[in-house]
């Protein structure tokens, strides 16, 4: 094993050490072929050292030498097959192979975290079932898979995000019934809808506070940045650019990057933006924490049939738990209670376990509280505590 500076790196050195992001994500395992792109990657990444074993990939491999040279070869021509063509598994050489399986196998369980996280208690084995088929066929592509290793490259918080906004974009286009392309189409989308994050200065990027203009301007430009990215890639659907392109456009014409209107924006960028502004306002970020469900109820239903279309916004809170089970939630009468079920039918409105009065001392006797029935129509839920 050597440790030596990225920049003495030769192309088919084998890392003896896996690699990982400053946030403890896996970039590279150990026994990564280095080839061009790879060395390319780190050293975008700002890394300096990597320990390798001392003889070459060809080297290593032994009576596999030949089979691995012929398959090298025969990679060139695949990045020009057409999409469907040229299958990870039936292509790659067995270090290539263990090397996408690693990062799909990855992408997996966070799709499943994402779904169980989100979606309505009582379909969880199904809809995790459907959507793991439907990523898992996402990944076939060696296109796809590189790309979103440009996105992990990023950082691990805007790789959780992009999967984070894809598994809530399907669920929402679940709920809004669009066809089977048309859901591995928003998938990829939103996987891929914050590429161009790439280029925007990292102080740019992770600042803390209130941003400049000149930074503001430099964060919208991963917009133009993810478009110009992805529509050079022959073998995806120009929609997949203009989510990239567009997620950020509004209907009133407020968004950015080029303050388009209604039905300008393609409906697959709408979904994506909502399921964007969603996530974002669930998650804490360095300069505050997150949104408590009651805000970020109310300002998607303020801001439904304005920024956003309504049907959109009504999929979206249709298929998601807005109050997990187990949450502590405050009612508009004073009472505090836990949340025991969810309504499907009306995700604002759950059933809730009352165990303090208005005065905050526990209940003599506990009783749930349906809100979804109308004999508590004037109740709702002011607060809510994770």
């Amino acid at each position: 094993m050597s440790r030596i500076n990225i920049d003495a790196v030769q192309k088919g050195l084998i890392l003896d050490e896996p690699i990982y992001t400053k946030t403890g994500a896996l970039l590279l395992p150990r026994g990564t072929v280095l080839d061009e792109r790879r060395i390319h990657f780190l050293k975008n990444l700002g890394v300096e050292w990597v320990e390798v074993t001392s003889k070459l990939a060809r080297k290593s491999a032994k009576g596999a030498s030949g089979r691995l040279t012929r398959t090298t070869a025969g990679a060139g021509d695949h990045e020009n097959a057409p999409d469907g063509a040229g299958s990870v598994h039936d292509q790659e050489p067995p270090e290539e192979r263990a090397f996408y399986d690693l990062l799909r196998e990855d992408l997996l369980l966070q799709v499943n975290s994402a779904v169980i996280h989100y979606s309505q208690q009582g379909s969880h084995d199904r809809e995790m079932s459907d959507l793991l088929a439907l990523f898992g066929g996402l990944l076939r592509e060696r296109n796809r898979i590189n790309h979103l290793l440009e996105m992990k490259s990023t950082d691990a918080f805007t790789f959780k995000h992009a999967v984070n906004v894809a598994v809530l974009a399907v669920l929402t286009g679940l709920a809004m019934r669009l066809s089977e392309e048309s859901l591995r189409m928003v998938a990829l989308g939103g996987l891929l809808h914050d590429i161009g994050k790439k280029k925007v200065p990292p102080e740019v990027l992770f600042a803390d506070g209130a941003l400049s203009p000149e930074s503001r301007r430099r964060i919208e430009e991963h917009t133009e940045h993810g478009y110009d990215t992805l529509v050079r890639d022959t073998a995806l659907p120009e929609e997949i650019a203009l989510m990239a392109l567009q997620h950020h456009e509004r209907l009133d014409g407020s968004g950015y990057p080029r303050r388009l209107q209604g039905k300008q924006i393609h409906l697959f960028s709408q979904l994506v933006g909502v399921a964007d502004v969603f996530e974002a306002m669930t998650s804490t970020r360095n300069h505050r924490p997150g949104y408590n469900p009651v805000e970020i109820v109310e300002y998607l239903m303020g801001a439904s049939g304005t920024l956003f279309p309504e049907r959109i916004v009504k999929a979206l809170l249709d298929s998601i738990t807005i109050y997990r089970i187990g949450s502590a939630v405050q009612l508009s009468n004073g009472e505090t209670g836990i949340v025991v079920k969810a309504n499907p039918q009306l995700p604002s409105r759950p059933v809730v376990r009352i165990v303090f009065d208005e005065r905050r001392m526990p209940m003599r006797h506990e009783h749930t509280v349906d809100l979804s029935q109308p004999s508590h129509t004037t109740l709702c839920i002011v607060r809510s505590y994770g």
